[in-house]
Order: C-alpha cells, then structure tokens, then sequence
C-alpha cells in the first residue's frame, strides 16, 4: 500500500476535524478520570483543547489533506512545503510551552530542573531528523516508528512529570 493510500485511509479518523472533536472529548474525559481527585473538570478541559491546538497547527503545516468531516472538504495551508519556516513554528511552539510549564512549576531535584529541557532538545533534534533524514522505508515502517516514538517519549513525559511539582 502507498504511503498516500495510507494516508488517504486513516486520515479522517486520524487529523479530521470531526475525529479532534471526539478525541478532544476523550482524552478531557480521561484526564478527568485519571486525576479524579487532584484536578477538576478545568485541568480536563485545557488538556481537551491542548488536543484541538493540534488540529489547528497540523492545518498551518498539512498540505490541504486535513478532511473536515469524513473524507471530504480537505484542508491545510502547507507550510511543510517550506521546512525551515515550519521547523522555527514548530520549534517557537515547544520552547514557548516548555517555557510556560517551566515557570508554572517547581523541580523536586535535578531531574526536575534538567529533564524537561533535556528533554525538549531531544524532540527538536528528532524534528531536525524528519526534516534533514532519509525518506522512510515504507508506510508501515513511518507507522512503527511514529508507534514506538509515541509510546517512548510518552512515557518519558509522564516520568519527568513526577520529578515538578
């Protein structure tokens, strides 16, 4: 299967409009289960939208391949089509949100105060490889891949989450 025909497979269920809506929903929802009794529905709702700023980026870097609902009416403004200008937004983007993490937090030790900027630059040297790298092999070694990565850096994430407070 061509990487297109992938693409053109899961995308509605993937980065549709109508499909953020409903992991918008799910992933607030399982926030709010998750910390039950440290967080209230507020906490559940930023992470919710936290989701849907996904949506609106990947609409500014996607080529119009984005479907407003099902398969259809697609969308995207293409700033993949210019690297650099994508890579300084996407990198603008996590530095800034590191930045607000880091002020509205407090460490518990070193890994506390190094982990998450460490951390940070780990994800841009990864972007700098998806940008400067070799084309992937297959769809299904972009989709193991992206699996594995999503699966790691998560739990990294949820790991240097316990060292702030």
């Amino acid at each position: 299967m061509a990487s297109n025909a992938l693409d053109l497979y899961y995308m509605p269920y993937t980065h549709g409009l109508a499909a953020c809506f409903v992991w918008c929903a799910v992933v607030a929802l399982g926030y709010k289960l998750v910390r039950r009794a440290e967080r209230g529905w507020r906490a559940g709702l930023i992470v919710g939208l936290t989701v849907f700023s996904h949506w609106v980026l990947d609409w500014l870097v996607h080529r119009p391949d984005l479907p407003l609902y099902d398969d259809t009416l697609k969308v995207g403004l293409g700033l993949w089509n210019h690297p650099a200008l994508a890579f300084v937004l996407e990198a603008g983007l996590l530095l800034g949100g590191l930045q607000l993490y880091l002020r509205t937090t407090s460490p518990v030790g070193t890994a506390g105060r190094y982990g998450m900027p460490m951390f940070a630059i780990v994800l841009l040297l990864v972007q700098v490889s998806w940008y400067a790298g070799a084309a992937p092999s297959s769809p299904r070694a972009v989709a193991i891949s992206g699996l594995v990565s999503f699966v790691a850096f998560t739990g990294v994430v949820a790991w240097l989450e316990n060292k702030r407070l």
